[in-house]
């Protein structure tokens, strides 16, 4: 409808893409993993190939993307944390006890501590409503806001 829609969900998918996009859209590597619902005719095709060949985003555990899922708060942190890391080649820091003053720090998944403490470490996400929100799909809004300041630490 040609509006940005700040309040619209964002899918896997499409986070691979914007970060493939900040990395100059470069190909896939040799590791690039093959997921069978990412299809190579869509659009997010080789952005999540070259995602997967450098380690900035896993598939489930049953071998699938799930590109036209919705991105969690917790995905993206992690998503952003590994770029920081495996593209950025900087070392990221962060545990439970940068978000331990939130109410609602126990229900962060154990896989995403990490990422979310990377990102609450380095302001890159902050609370939603007063919480962290873990598994509240990420806003167009949120995303923009946490991809710039991953930028800004890093170019």
């Amino acid at each position: 409808n040609g509006y940005f829609g700040p309040e619209d969900k964002v899918q896997r998918g499409q986070v691979a893409v914007i970060l493939w996009n900040m990395a100059g859209s470069p190909a896939p590597g040799s590791g690039a993993k093959t997921f069978p619902d990412v299809k190579s005719s869509r659009y997010y095709y080789d952005a999540v190939r070259w995602a997967s060949s450098v380690g900035v985003v896993s598939g489930y555990d049953d071998g699938t993307f799930g590109p036209t899922d919705n991105v969690t708060r917790e995905q993206l942190a992690c998503m952003l944390r590994n770029y920081y890391e495996k593209v950025g080649g900087m070392t990221a820091t962060g545990s439970a006890a940068d978000y331990a003053s939130m109410p609602d720090r126990g229900t962060v998944s154990k896989w995403a501590r990490e990422g979310v403490g990377f990102c609450f470490r380095n302001k890159i996400m902050s609370g939603k409503n007063g919480k962290i929100a873990p598994k509240s799909t990420a806003t167009r809004a949120e995303t923009a806001k946490m991809v710039v300041f991953l930028y800004d630490m890093l170019y």
